[in-house]
């Protein structure tokens, strides 16, 4: 029996995709009779010095042996965890810190380009990206899109490995009924106020359901009173498994646009359920999945994203149906049997 520890970043009382992951990584790997667990160091980056500090604990950590064990192989997730000095050290790169590398070209990061000091700390972090990460006996990411930048920003390559969400097996078509849904955390980046705005712009024949949590709730529901549909969207707020799975069982479409998602659990949730969605030119790893008039609908702007609900809304059943079972097909082989085999280099 192998004993591997995955390396994960920890953020008190936040709990998402990324930590999801972990757990579900954890599961399928002790399946396999692994024994598996996990080493979480809490991220902290403010003031922006902190992410070096971060860094840090983690390069100087030692996880060879611990006691009278031998450790034979970690499994790095993201920054700074792939920081960690293993002989056997796989990198599965959920992402790296984002304000260092696209975020700084956006215009988008917490670090000031007017700052000395914070110029010098993101040359810092990109010197070891590129030596912590380039020293892993194998780099894997979690979609084309996280690959890319990673070559893009680094000249690192990289591998794929898609895994299905932990919902799979309760996923599935019930009907079609009369309403859009989107879910996701409610924050800047996943672009709900887009989607409000859009939708406030098409033909509101069928209602929006808004699901999840986050800081922008409240600004999110103050701009569907200020756009004057408060009346067609309703905010469900946290939802439990079993009320999600009968959202996407039961809705029209899924409306998912964020901004540059690294993979998206929303797209592949959707789509196993065999309902189309709607989403953004630039939403990332949506667009891996998504293709424009065969399981989904892609928007160029905000006002292209209007009249695609519109025609959303007023499109046979039949037709949307479809191209959700289009979808389906389209995701049904990503497995965790697959990525455990990439990981531990059984694959091939």
């Amino acid at each position: 029996m192998r004993n591997i520890l995955v390396c994960n970043v920890q953020y008190p009382f936040v709990r998402g995709g990324a930590e999801i992951l972990v757990e579900e990584t954890i599961k399928h790997l002790r399946l396999r009779n692994y024994n598996v667990e996990s080493v979480s160091i809490p991220f902290l980056w403010d003031p922006p010095s902190e992410l070096l500090r971060s860094s840090l604990i983690w390069r100087l950590l030692d996880m060879t042996r611990y006691q009278y064990q031998s450790i034979d192989m970690v499994i790095a997730t993201k920054f700074p965890s792939y920081c960690i000095k293993h002989p056997n050290k796989v990198t599965w790169l959920f992402h790296q810190h984002r304000d260092v590398y696209d975020l700084w070209d956006k215009d988008t990061s917490s670090l000031d380009k007017n700052n000395e000091a914070d110029r010098e700390i993101r040359d810092q972090i990109m010197a070891l990206d590129n030596e912590a990460i380039a020293e892993s006996s194998v780099v894997f990411t979690i979609s084309q899109t996280v690959s890319d930048r990673l070559q893009k920003y680094n000249h690192i390559p990289s591998i794929p490995i898609y895994t299905p969400s932990r919902l799979w097996p309760q996923l599935h078509f019930k009907a079609m009924d009369d309403f859009l849904f989107t879910v996701s955390r409610l924050e800047v980046n996943k672009r709900l106020d887009l989607v409000l705005r859009a939708y406030a712009h098409s033909v509101q024949s069928l209602p929006l359901v808004i699901a999840g949590t986050g800081p922008q709730s409240e600004p999110l529901q103050r701009l569907a009173a200020e756009l004057g549909i408060n009346h067609k969207v309703t905010f469900v707020g946290f939802v439990t498994d079993e009320a999600l799975v009968n959202y996407y069982a039961t809705c029209r479409a899924v409306i998912f646009a964020p901004n540059d998602e690294d993979y998206g659990y929303v797209t592949l949730e959707a789509l196993h359920s065999s309902k189309p969605v709607i989403t953004m030119h630039d939403a990332g790893g949506v667009l891996e999945f998504v293709t424009d008039g065969e399981n989904g609908f892609i928007a160029s702007s905000e006002g292209a994203l209007a009249k695609i609900l519109t025609q959303v809304m007023s499109m046979p059943v039949a037709k949307l149906k479809s191209m959700g079972v289009y979808g389906s097909r389209q995701v049904g082989a990503i497995s965790w049997d697959h990525a455990i085999d990439q990981l531990t280099g059984k694959a091939g």
